[in-house]
């Protein structure tokens, strides 16, 4: 472990994804005028939205800079157009990524800071999910990817009241919904894998960082308050994304004999459900399901068309 010589301000960036949610944008932006920190610039990428959030964020948030794309390039996109802009223009120490949809505790950021002061090893640390309606219910504090099958295993989900005696737990990967990154491990990870579109971008970019010799932490202190994900995704992400997506992560991070069974296991499972689906009214949700896996087989990615 290297423990680094702490800075007490050091240059942030604060890069926010929005695509078609104006008043969770506004809402989020709004938040930040009781963060404690001060040393940190604004950058809002907006994925062509259509419901005047570009204009309501330049007239209310004049202070925010934007990056306006052409089309809606989904989280990994998004974020990566932001993260190229800071590299670019240079100087910070760190970026902040955000959902749009989260909310942050004034406290938020500085805790996310500390941790990544206090040991250089750590690329990349995420905020403890707190659920956004019920506040004493904690979503995930980071999680695991498991070895034995395709999936995750969350920690600390749902448990009320959470109380660790840690400042920082070391995990597989963070929830992106509320993540810093040290802008100097990009050099050696690189950015987000831009195939993912949404939904899984954030496991293999955690598995990146530490294979790539990086500590992955969640920073238990920093909260982030977003509803539980398994409510915010839908259909679309859970039977399309779910499918194409965790099996792209598997690929890439796992050695060809161990991906043999791991896969027949896995499109046995699905397989059998989504057959069960169609047999049981739900025609569609199958043929979606179905459509994930036939685009990994055929290197289909991005956004479903």
């Amino acid at each position: 472990m290297i423990i680094s010589a702490m800075n007490a301000n050091p240059k942030t960036a604060i890069v926010i994804v929005n695509w078609n949610k104006k008043t969770d944008t506004l809402n989020l932006l709004n938040s930040f005028k009781t963060l404690n920190y001060n040393n940190y610039k604004i950058l809002v990428v907006d994925n062509s939205s259509s419901d005047g959030s570009v204009e309501a964020i330049k007239n209310q948030y004049p202070q925010a800079e934007l990056l306006v794309n052409s089309e809606n390039l989904g989280g990994t996109g998004g974020f990566n157009s932001g993260i190229r802009r800071v590299l670019k223009e240079g100087g910070y120490k760190y970026i902040w990524l955000l959902d749009n949809d989260a909310e942050v505790e004034d406290n938020s950021l500085n805790e996310l800071i500390m941790a990544m002061e206090h040991d250089d090893d750590i690329g990349l640390a995420g905020s403890r999910i707190v659920d956004a309606r019920r506040r004493d219910i904690t979503v995930e504090a980071g999680a695991l990817i498991e070895s034995d099958m395709i999936g995750v295993r969350p920690l600390n989900r749902n448990v009320t009241n959470l109380k660790l005696n840690t400042q920082t737990a070391d995990v597989d990967y963070v929830a992106v919904c509320s993540a810093i990154v040290r802008t100097s491990a990009l050099e050696k990870v690189g950015l987000m894998d831009e195939r993912y579109f949404i939904f899984w971008d954030d496991m293999d970019w955690g598995l990146k960082f530490k294979r790539n010799g990086f500590k992955v932490v969640c920073a238990v202190n920093s909260v982030a308050y977003h509803e539980a994900f398994t409510e915010k995704r839908g259909l679309l992400v859970d039977y399309y994304y779910g499918n194409r997506n965790s099996l792209l992560t598997y690929s890439k991070h796992s050695g060809l004999w161990k991906r043999i069974p791991l896969f027949y296991k896995y499109l046995r499972r699905k397989c059998t459900s989504l057959v069960l689906l169609g047999f049981n009214g739900d025609p569609d949700l199958m043929a979606l399901g179905f459509r994930g896996i036939f685009d990994f087989i055929l290197g289909s990615w991005g956004k479903k068309d």
